[in-house]
């Protein structure tokens, strides 16, 4: 399942200064409907992961496991389903990324 068109909306937007920037805009779009299918927040995650890989090479920055985390309140499960999901569709640097977000998510 593709992620809605104000989420991609949101991830193509250029007048926010970083990447991290992006994720905060869609994760406001994405906290308003909390009636969404579990699936969708899965591949949502998964979608979000591959955007913030480059930027994390980009800005050499750790925020990206966080971002990742609070976007997901902290729920490893849904952490971890994710990087599954991403493993699964070959995008390696992007279940790495949820693989440190899921650790994260416990260790706190």
């Amino acid at each position: 399942m593709q992620p809605t068109l104000p989420l991609l909306d949101a991830i193509r937007t250029e007048s926010e200064s970083t990447g991290f920037d992006r994720a905060e805009a869609v994760e406001a779009l994405v906290a308003e409907d909390a009636g969404r299918p579990h699936e969708e927040a899965v591949h949502d995650l998964v979608h979000l992961a591959d955007f913030l890989v480059p930027e994390l090479h980009r800005a050499a920055s750790t925020d990206a496991p966080e971002v990742m985390t609070e976007w997901a309140d902290g729920d490893s499960r849904l952490l971890l389903e994710a990087e599954r999901v991403a493993r699964e569709e070959h995008h390696d640097e992007s279940a790495e990324l949820l693989h440190q977000a899921v650790e994260r998510a416990r260790a706190a």
